[in-house]
């Protein structure tokens, strides 16, 4: 699981996505009578995208694959579906593989983050429920059924599950990155920025970590800590338009209204549909009491996002 960015004072974006939810299928030796001709089960195993789908597509249509090996090929099709959010046809071919294999908690796994990619947060969590009774140690499925309760605005639940994942595997900084999250949903940032501070000395060339821990710093009012980390965030990708936006909001608290529209503009010159940071840039020129120029930056900010809440 990994973040997404969208306005400041939300401070939490969490996406299940490639960062964590990976093949999750082990290759095993197949239980069928492979065919002659296995050059489709191949590439469907080790090609990708449109390639990878029409070679599963192939094999499966062979009527040549049975048990194990017509479950991986389902399994396989389904991920290259997912990783083109396709995710209706990713869960009718998830279910194929299931109903094959009903104790299958990879399976299971990412048909859970194939629900969470539609938004279905429940079937995700029963899904990551299942693979979880499976496979206890399934250290992914824990943290993204922690992501699920996350959006479900369940973050006793989500902490509970991060720290699991952290006890099977504590060398994933992902893990700590979203506990981290979870704490600042529940407002207690000094635990959020000690785990945000594991998630960096696991992986220090990661923006997004920096830039969560510079959400933590802001909001126990230390700026100044904030704005270095969204300064690395930025040194380490300078298009990151949240991260322009954040160090905004930071030189806008501390009432450097010059800077923070600097900061604003460079956030639209990365990303030109990014509301947020002209929602900002408005109200730091209302600041300066340039009111013309404000009112066009919210005009703008909700042409973008009509639903914009009054949210730094």
């Amino acid at each position: 699981m990994r973040r997404t960015t969208f306005p400041r004072l939300v401070a939490i974006w969490l996406l299940v996505g490639a960062g964590s939810i990976g093949p999750g299928f082990a290759t095993a030796p197949t239980t069928a009578i492979a065919p002659a001709d296995t050059d489709d089960a191949d590439s469907c195993a080790t090609a990708s995208g449109d390639a990878a789908i029409a070679a599963c597509t192939r094999a499966i249509a062979s009527g040549n694959y049975h048990g194990h090996a017509l479950k991986k090929l389902y399994h396989d099709r389904a991920f290259e579906y997912h990783r083109k959010r396709d995710n209706e046809l990713a869960i009718a071919d998830y279910n194929e593989a299931i109903r094959i294999d009903p104790d299958d908690s990879n399976a299971l796994y990412d048909r859970g983050n194939a629900w969470t990619g539609m938004g279905d947060n429940g079937r995700a969590i029963a899904d990551y429920d299942q693979a979880i009774r499976l496979d206890p140690n399934h250290a992914a499925a824990l943290n993204n059924r922690g992501a699920a309760w996350l959006a479900k605005g369940q973050n006793d639940r989500a902490v509970a599950d991060f720290s699991a994942a952290i006890r099977i595997d504590p060398s994933d900084p992902d893990y700590y990155n979203n506990r981290g999250d979870a704490w600042q949903l529940k407002g207690d940032n000094d635990r959020a920025v000690a785990d945000y501070d594991e998630a960096i000395h696991l992986n220090p060339r990661d923006p997004c970590l920096f830039h969560n821990r510079g959400h933590a710093w802001q909001a126990k009012g230390d700026n100044d800590r904030a704005i270095a980390d969204y300064d690395e965030a930025i040194r380490l990708a300078p298009n990151y338009a949240a991260a322009l936006n954040s160090r905004g909001t930071a030189w806008s608290d501390k009432g450097d209204n010059d800077r923070a529209i600097a900061d604003y503009s460079a956030a639209i010159r990365a990303n030109p549909h990014f509301a947020p940071a002209f929602f900002n840039r408005g109200h730091a020129w209302r600041a300066k009491g340039d009111n013309a120029r404000a009112i066009a930056d919210l005009h703008e900010a909700l042409r973008l996002n009509p639903n914009f809440a009054e949210e730094r």
